[in-house]
């Protein structure tokens, strides 16, 4: 069997560069904010028409005072939370504590239900 292989290069794409086509208002401080055609701002924050960005980092809100950033977020004092939306398991992955809360639940009454299966049939030869 004969096989032939070939590999063809490929020219280096220069980085395209930023270029502003249109301007968002912020509607809190009246700042103008050139935005490229996708309405991502020269720090590669996606703008909204209202001025708030979401970012490689995190989110801004319009109003400047609402932020949720990706890491060194501090939930509330006494809580164990780090700011994320769930409880982050052993392995590093939210974890739904309603879901494994029920799983708990059913496998306690599977196992009412096998003693009751238990008594009743002790029940049945004692006649």
């Amino acid at each position: 069997m004969l096989v032939v292989a070939s590999v063809r290069a490929r020219p280096q794409q220069e980085p395209q560069e930023w270029i502003p086509v249109k301007e968002i208002t912020h509607y809190t401080t009246g700042e103008k904010i050139p935005v490229d055609v996708n309405n991502i701002d020269v720090n590669g924050c996606l703008r909204g028409p209202g001025g708030d960005a979401v970012c490689p980092q995190g989110a801004i809100g319009a109003s400047g005072q609402d932020a949720a950033f990706y890491t060194g977020n501090v939930g509330h004092r006494g809580t164990g939370s780090n700011g994320n939306a769930a409880p982050v398991g052993a392995d590093g992955r939210p974890v739904d504590p309603a879901a494994i809360a029920y799983a708990n639940q059913i496998k306690q009454y599977l196992e009412w239900e096998k003693r009751q299966q238990e008594i009743a049939e002790r029940n049945a030869k004692l006649g």
